[in-house]
């Protein structure tokens, strides 16, 4: 049954050593069957969750596997999801769990808070380092997204990142891609755009 949403961030492979080897990895814990989406914002993510869910692609509640360097619990929610408040508009009744994999020095500011917010509305939640365990069966992913977020990628070479986008493009079969805008900046969500395959 499919009860894990795997959700990405490619801000997470900044650091490391391989990002496209260490990124390779986690897709090989993921089967290619599975619905997908590609975002360039993080909080682009929430519809289409809700379509995989209307679809039943996974079913609810299920567990979150938040591979991110963020926690995406900032700081309240609002009432318009944005990148660093996004994970509060999931609603609470659909999930059961949230593991949040990061890699160095993640951003903990008020992840306290937000895990006695959580637990009080009966969530298991917890923070680990991402390594190479295993976070999740693979028969239970359901739906997976992957959000490029390119105002937390400027480490990153941009061909390194045309690279993960192709590769998710491919792993997944999306029928679609994002590319830069030429006369754009690579590192704001505004230099990125959606194009066919």
């Amino acid at each position: 049954m499919s009860k894990t949403w795997v959700d990405i961030d490619l801000d997470v492979f900044n650091k490391m050593r391989d990002p496209l080897e260490s990124y390779q990895r986690v897709l090989d814990r993921i089967p290619r069957h599975v619905s997908a989406c590609l975002v360039v914002q993080h909080h682009q993510v929430l519809p289409c969750l809700r379509e995989a869910i209307d679809y039943g692609a996974i079913v609810s509640p299920f567990r979150i596997v938040h591979i991110d360097q963020h926690h995406d619990f900032y700081p309240e929610p609002r009432k318009r999801p944005d990148c660093a408040t996004y994970m509060w508009h999931v609603p609470h009744s659909c999930y059961t769990e949230f593991t949040w994999l990061h890699h160095k020095d993640p951003e903990y500011c008020n992840w306290s808070d937000v895990v006695e917010k959580l637990r009080k509305r009966g969530k298991k939640v917890r923070a680990r380092k991402w390594d190479s365990r295993h976070y999740w069966r693979m028969d239970t992913v359901g739906f997976v997204s992957v959000a490029l977020s390119p105002d937390y990628i400027v480490e990153m070479d941009i061909d390194l990142l045309r690279d993960m986008i192709d590769l998710t493009v491919e792993w997944f079969g999306l029928g679609y891609r994002l590319e830069t805008i030429y006369d754009g900046d690579p590192f704001v969500p505004s230099g990125w755009k959606l194009a066919k395959t």
